[in-house]
């Protein structure tokens, strides 16, 4: 058609003059000579006067106009959102969004206008790919929730558990204090024997959550118990515990289990003089346990650390605390008569005197003392004050008279 005859139609069609005809004759002249922006006018003036039924096919093809020839591709997105409303199921409508997830600019916006479309027809695959690609704008707790969502669709409809895990882990990462990252990671490490990645991925959370104790203990507390209970790693847990420990000292409750997790580490590993400091802090911090601590310290100090003075300092703690304690009275009789501590032991065997109820026992114990004071401390004074207490308890005594 000469340039005139176009020109007739363009002012007819300006008038209203013309009908459905000519309409088509302008699409086809507009499309033959590239005239995008003027085809796009045309099929905008449609859209007064066509049915309903043929709105979503002029504004899908509006949609293809701006994006594919006038570099409109926020109007094209607009008009493709009407589009999918009107007909959620038009398979070019949605085939012309997903070409625009190649624009970064516009790549969050048509990700979640594609959610809905993948959610209604069940596209499991393509509904977690667009929620990560809204996961690549959020933050914190916003995006742990995107990445649940798409950890779910993995696991309970794509049956990718392992991927499932991975990317439980990466909504840890987001944010290290919610709940539902660490029950799954824990129950998918159960599943998938990922015990060691679960570790790493606590690890790493409570590293970032840095002096947030609510969060860092309770994340410290599963690589501790990971890597002492299911994966056997005893150094690896003895490190866990002692960063559990120096998170919190002053928390009581946690810091009794994991005092004797170590302890009982230290003892598989026979280092003894790790298990010595812990249980050192356990008779601290046990109340009624206290001397239960001490004495196993004593022990220790006597039988593994071949410190037999150490030794009897502690089961002397022990003897404060409870005067009448028998391993404390037995073990340091020994050891102060191994030891040569001859003014130690009358002291000892003093107390013993006064702690016994029944004359007999006290009488024995006078006579035991009266001997140590003759014989290895060389003080006869001392020796006849024993003596004359043994007649004190009993006036015919022929060994104090003896004596």
């Amino acid at each position: 058609l000469p340039p005139a005859g176009v020109d007739v139609l363009q002012a007819r069609h300006r008038v209203g003059v013309g009908g459905i005809e000519l309409e088509q004759a302008l699409e086809r002249l507009y499309a033959e000579g590239e005239s995008w922006a003027e085809l796009d006018g045309v099929l905008a003036a449609e859209l007064a006067w066509a049915p309903p039924a043929e709105h979503v096919t002029l504004r899908y093809r509006r949609a293809e106009l701006r994006a594919r020839h006038l570099g409109d591709r926020p109007g094209a997105i607009d008009l493709l959102e009407e589009v999918v409303a009107a007909q959620p199921g038009h398979a070019d409508g949605r085939e012309l969004l997903e070409e625009q997830l190649r624009d970064p600019s516009q790549r969050l916006r048509v990700a979640k206008v594609l959610e809905p479309l993948y959610l209604r027809d069940q596209l499991w695959k393509d509904l977690a790919g667009v929620l990560r690609i809204q996961r690549e704008r959020a933050a914190g707790p916003e995006a742990a929730l995107l990445l649940g969502r798409v950890a779910m669709i993995e696991e309970r409809e794509l049956d990718l558990g392992k991927a499932a895990f991975d990317t439980w882990a990466q909504a840890l990462a987001a944010d290290p204090g919610a709940p539902e990252p660490q029950a799954a990671i824990l129950r998918l490490a159960a599943t998938y024997d990922r015990w060691h990645d679960a570790a790493v991925a606590f690890d790493a959370a409570a590293t970032a959550a840095g002096g947030a104790l609510a969060i860092a203990v309770p994340l410290r507390q599963h690589v501790a118990e990971i890597c002492d209970q299911s994966l056997g790693d005893n150094p690896r847990a003895i490190a866990a515990y002692r960063a559990l420990i120096a998170l919190d000292p002053g928390d009581v409750e946690r810091l009794g289990p994991a005092l004797a997790a170590l302890a009982r580490l230290h003892e598989d590993e026979e280092q003894w003089p790790e298990l010595r400091a812990v249980i050192a802090r356990q008779a601290e911090l046990a109340g009624p346990r206290r001397v239960e601590f001490l004495a196993r310290a004593a022990e220790l100090d006597e039988q593994r650390l071949g410190e037999p003075d150490r030794a009897i300092a502690t089961w002397r703690e022990v003897l404060a605390d409870v005067p009448d304690h028998p391993a404390a009275l037995a073990n340091l009789e020994r050891l102060y008569q191994a030891r040569d501590r001859w003014r130690d032991f009358a002291g000892l065997l003093r107390h013993k005197v006064d702690l016994a109820d029944l004359p007999a026992a006290r009488i024995a114990e006078l006579r035991r003392l009266a001997e140590v004071h003759e014989v290895m401390l060389a003080e006869p004074g001392e020796a006849i004050a024993a003596h004359l207490e043994v007649l004190d308890h009993a006036g015919d005594d022929t060994g104090a008279l003896a004596g």
